[in-house]
């Protein structure tokens, strides 16, 4: 007689590797998102030094966030301050944050989003926005951030060009210069590069003064110019895309609460919770200020 299994050992057998595989799936998930957490992390801190060393050539001076270069047709006549560090990493692999699409295959497209995944805060010399390259929103959302609408001071300037010629800002703006190490009074708790969805994180294209981070925005009218080649909403401001909590509709990264890695400008990398720690408002006086945005310090 021979022998073969039965019809229950079989489905027993069954079960069993769907159980296996039910507990085991999410397990793998979650490793290939904390190894995409960690090489962004890497990412970031390489970005950071690439900055530094920028700095150190150029009198301790940071880049500027962007400014007017004509001849770069890939950036529409902008230069930002991944092109001028780019030497010193001499790799865009490094500049992409791991959780983002693949850039797109044509290299126009390719080209102008690696510039959108890492973001810095430009300094606060700019006025009310206008109609122009992108739309936005009042969303209210700084709600988030316990209803304050602190300012916020960032280390990068911005350049502009000759005559009434600007620099995707559609307000007014003036040519602002960098600051240097020197004058960041914390540099352990100054942001430097955080993770975000434009070179500039939006702050050098909206009224960062009065009412940082309480927009959305989106390039228009195609949406071949957003990552992921979609038309949805980026908040302004830095990410949160680890752990990331997304209670807003319409905007396609989840950046109201979770962790948000970013580097500090003494070239260390960090993830912290984005509510509670990044955006923490600090008083100058009586002046609210985002802490981690304030190079100033005095609180």
């Amino acid at each position: 007689m021979k022998k073969a299994f039965t019809l229950i050992e079989l489905l027993v057998v069954i079960a069993i590797i769907a159980i296996l595989a039910a507990i085991l799936f999410p397990v793998f998930a979650q490793a290939k998102e904390a190894a995409k957490d960690t090489q962004t992390l890497s990412n970031l801190k390489q970005t950071g030094l690439s900055n530094l060393i920028y700095s150190s050539d150029y009198d301790d001076v940071f880049a500027l966030s962007h400014r007017n270069e004509p001849a770069n047709t890939a950036l529409f006549g902008a230069s930002t301050w991944q092109v001028d560090v780019q030497p010193y990493t001499k790799s865009w692999g490094v500049m992409l944050h791991a959780k983002n699409t693949a850039l797109p295959t044509d290299p126009a497209l390719a080209a102008w989003q690696r510039n959108l995944h890492f973001g810095v805060f430009t300094r606060a010399a700019i006025t009310t926005p206008g109609a122009g390259f992108y739309q936005s929103f009042a969303s209210g959302w700084s709600n988030a951030i316990g209803g304050a609408l602190p300012r916020y001071e960032g280390v990068f300037g911005i350049g502009t060009g000759p005559g009434t010629q600007r620099v995707w800002t559609n307000g007014t703006t003036v040519a602002v210069p960098s600051l240097s190490n020197t004058q960041i009074d914390n540099v352990s708790g100054t942001v430097m590069v955080a993770e975000g969805g434009m070179w500039d994180l939006w702050t050098g294209t909206l009224d960062g003064v009065n009412h940082p981070l309480a927009y959305g925005v989106r390039w228009t009218p195609t949406a071949q110019y957003n990552l992921g080649g979609n038309a949805d909403y980026l908040m302004a401001g830095p990410h949160a895309r680890k752990r990331a909590v997304d209670n807003r509709t319409g905007l396609r990264l989840a950046i109201c609460n979770g962790i948000s890695t970013y580097v500090a400008t003494d070239g260390s990398a960090k993830s912290i919770n984005y509510r509670g720690r990044l955006m923490e408002v600090a008083f100058v006086g009586t002046q609210p200020v985002l802490r981690n945005f304030w190079p100033a310090g005095g609180f």
